[in-house]
C-alpha cells in the first residue's frame, strides 16, 4: 500500500508557513512579564536562526520555569529546527503549566501524528485543539492524515472536504489526499488531486513526483520459466 502518513514532516515551506500563522495569532500574545524574555528567541526565529531561537528560549524558561510561553515557544524553535526529540517535552511543559494551551495541543498532536505507536494521542490532542479552535487548517490536516492512518477513511475525506470548502487550498492538502486515494486504487481522483495542487504550486516536487509515477507503465509481468523437457 502507498504510504498516506508523509514521511517528511518538516518541509521547508510548510514549516514557515506554519511559523507565520502561529506568529501572526492573537491568541499567542505573552503575559507582560514574559514580552522582554521572549522577544530575543521571536527576532532569531523571524530572521530563521531556529538555532539561536532555540538557545534563547531555553535560557528564557530556565528563568521563567512556570511561564508556559516559553516552553511553547522553545518547542516551535525545535520543532522548526527539525528537532522533534526536543519539541515534544517543551510543548509537554507547556500543558503542564496551561492545559488550555490550544497551540501547544495542536503541535503534540502533529508531532505524535509521525509515530506509529502514538496515533490515539495524536488524534486525542488534535481532536481537542480543534475542539478549542476550529479553525486551524494546519490541525486539521494532521488530523484527516492521522485518520487515514488509523484506517478511518471516510472521516478522512471528511476532514479534507472542510479543509477544501470554498477556494482550492495549500498543495500539500491535495498531494496527502491524493496518495491516501491512491493507497485506495482510485487512481483517477488521485489524479486529480495531483493535479489540483499543482495548479496552486506547479513547482511541487511530491506532487509532480507521484504524476510522473501514476503515468508509467506498469512493469511487464516476467515471463515464465521454460517447462523441464519431458523424460
Amino acid at each position: 500500500m502507498a504510504s498516506v502518513g508523509g514521511r517528511k514532516p518538516f518541509l521547508t515551506w510548510a514549516a514557515a508557513l506554519l511559523l507565520f500563522l502561529v506568529l501572526a495569532s492573537p491568541a499567542l500574545a505573552s503575559p507582560a512579564p514574559a514580552k522582554d524574555c521572549l522577544a530575543g528567541g521571536q527576532q532569531a526565529l523571524n530572521q530563521r536562526d531556529f538555532k539561536q531561537a532555540a538557545k534563547l528560549f531555553a535560557a528564557c524558561a530556565q528563568a521563567q520555569p512556570r511561564q508556559a510561553s516559553a516552553h511553547f515557544w522553545l518547542g516551535m524553535a525545535h520543532f522548526l529546527a527539525h528537532e522533534p526529540q526536543k519539541a515534544v517535552p517543551a510543548f509537554s511543559r507547556c500543558l503542564e503549566l496551561d492545559p488550555g494551551h490550544v497551540q501547544a495541543t495542536a503541535m503534540l498532536g502533529k508531532l505524535y501524528s509521525f509515530d506509529r505507536e502514538k496515533l490515539k494521542q495524536a488524534h486525542e490532542l488534535l481532536s481537542k485543539a480543534l475542539a478549542q479552535r476550529p479553525d486551524l487548517e494546519d490541525a486539521r490536516f494532521d488530523l484527516a492524515r492521522v485518520l487515514a492512518l488509523q484506517g478511518q477513511y471516510d472521516r478522512s475525506f471528511q476532514e479534507f472536504n472542510h479543509l477544501f470548502q470554498g477556494e482550492l487550498r495549500f498543495a500539500l492538502y491535495h498531494t496527502e489526499l491524493g496518495k491516501i486515494l491512491l493507497a485506495l486504487g482510485l487512481k483517477p481522483q488521485a489524479r486529480q488531486e495531483f493535479e489540483r495542487a499543482l495548479k496552486l504550486q506547479p513547482d511541487f516536487e511530491p506532487a509532480q513526483r507521484q504524476l510522473k509515477e501514476l503515468d508509467q507503465p506498469a512493469a511487464a509481468a516476467p515471463a515464465a520459466p521454460p517447462a523441464a523437457p519431458a523424460k
